[in-house]
């Protein structure tokens, strides 16, 4: 048994000509018994207290390495796309202070991206068109419709759609576009019309039921040229080529330029038929 440390005691104060007085004891007051090893002191460190480390361990700055690499490397694709983007509008009529007011980016550095792609791109090479209707078959645009789909669920049931933590992997880089990755989403976009089938619009399981078709039975094609039927008109929240609705003279459009493009247009549509 360990020894008794402190020892508290309770005495009175006695003052004879204030007792005189008062009648009664002035007040009570406790001393204090203290051996002689007894300090104030923190104890020294022993079995039960933790000690700080004088850096990060190998695991922890791999994953803080780890983190910063994902931030970075989506910051870095997104900037692509936007370059693509900046080129697409651009070739399409739209003016580069417009471009430059909606980007958030000052005039030059616009004009610098569209004078670029000028000086790649040969002038005896007319540039085809990029249609912009919501059905169409290429692997990139259905995957940008489901990408779509899956945010407008997210949105409508941020706390409970399972579909919200691969869209925040996308968002971050942790995950890309791959035939794998792909067949997830599908799964957790499946269970979430499932799951929520009462609360979300019937508009909803229709669009998926077209993509998941035309991704199982995916049907190539070739962007249409200048001399190809007119164009379909432009859904909500994509402005339209000056002068052509519905479409938006590019060069062939890479896969993220379509898969963002589909995006786009599914949300769109699905917020405007409820």
């Amino acid at each position: 048994m360990a020894p008794i440390t402190r020892l508290y005691n309770r005495v009175m104060v006695r003052c004879p000509s204030i007792e005189e007085s008062a009648g009664k004891p002035l007040a009570w007051v406790y001393n204090r018994a203290m051996a002689a090893d007894d300090t104030l002191s923190t104890p020294p460190p022993g079995p039960s207290t933790p000690t700080v480390p004088e850096t990060l361990s190998e695991e922890q700055a791999e994953r803080m390495f780890a983190e910063m690499n994902e931030i970075i490397r989506a910051g870095e694709e997104t900037r692509r796309l936007r370059t693509e983007m900046i080129r697409l509008l651009a070739r399409s009529g739209w003016s580069q202070e417009k471009i430059a007011q909606l980007a958030g980016m000052s005039q030059p550095a616009v004009s610098k991206q569209v004078t670029k792609y000028k000086s790649d791109r040969s002038a005896d090479t007319p540039p085809p068109t990029v249609d912009l209707s919501l059905d169409q078959n290429d692997t990139p645009w259905l995957e940008g419709r489901l990408w779509g789909l899956a945010e407008e669920i997210s949105a409508a049931g941020p706390d409970s759609a399972r579909c919200t933590r691969f869209l925040h992997a996308i968002a971050r880089g942790r995950k890309r576009f791959t035939p794998q990755t792909v067949d997830e989403l599908r799964r957790l976009v499946e269970d979430d019309l499932l799951r929520h089938r009462t609360e979300l619009p019937g508009g909803y399981r229709a669009a998926y039921d077209r993509i998941s078709r035309g991704l199982d039975v995916p049907a190539p094609v070739s962007p249409p040229g200048p001399t190809s039927s007119p164009a379909p008109v432009s859904p909500p929240g994509l402005v339209p080529t000056p002068g052509q609705p519905g479409t938006a003279a590019t060069a062939p459009a890479p896969a993220s330029v379509r898969r963002a493009l589909a995006r786009q247009v599914q949300r769109d549509h699905l917020r405007h038929s409820g």
